[in-house]
Order: C-alpha cells, then structure tokens, then sequence
C-alpha cells in the first residue's frame, strides 16, 4: 500500500524511512522526498488523487514560495525547491501525456472552488 506524500507521489512505508532520524513520533517527516538523492521510498503513483495533490500543492507553492523562502532560506533550499521543481516537471509531464485531459479537467474544478 502506498501513502500518499501530497505532491503527487506516495511512500512505500512511512514508518521505514531510509534513516531512523527522519522518523518524528514514528512517521517520517517526509522532507527529504525529493531532496538530495531523494527517497527510495518515494515512489510516482499516478491517479486521479495524486494528479489533484500535485496541482493544489502547486497553487500553495506559486502562492507562498516567497514567504517560505524569506522565513527559512536554508529549509526552502533544501526541501521546497528540490520539491517545487519536481511538482513542476510532474505536472508538465502529465500535461503532455495521458493525463492532459485529468489535469485540465481538476484544474477547471479548483478554479471553480477559488471562486465559490
């Protein structure tokens, strides 16, 4: 079973992470997803859900990169870039693919829910 991170992709087990350090009251933090190497527990899982996660999680990004990066410079480097970056390169990539019409269809719906 896989679990889903937000942006997209899902962990094979949260409660296994790679380093006993990421663990935080037994879950991984789940900040080093991306970062780095990445995760080998980070797996794309591509679904309707996960297609909805990458796109509000991009909303959030392009809505608070700034305050993000201006509160915690070396935080925003290390764990929302490496994350931004590859939220961006998922989108365009399922854009481009089988997904187009999933990804303009939810981004339809979460214009009509910013507006409502």
């Amino acid at each position: 079973m896989l679990y889903p991170v937000g942006d997209g992709t899902a962990c094979s087990d949260p409660a296994a992470p790679p380093f006993d350090d990421y663990l935080v009251g037994g879950i991984c933090d789940a900040k080093r997803c991306h970062a780095g190497d990445g995760c080998p527990n980070n797996k794309v899982h591509v679904d309707r859900d996960a297609v909805e996660a990458a796109l509000r999680l991009n909303i959030y990004y392009r809505s608070n990169w700034a305050r993000l990066c201006a509160s915690n410079p070396e935080a925003f480097a290390a764990y929302h870039l490496p994350s931004i970056l590859f939220n961006g390169a998922l989108i365009a990539v399922l854009e481009g693919g089988l997904y187009s019409s999933t990804v303009r269809e939810i981004r339809r719906a979460l214009k009509a829910e910013a507006y409502a």
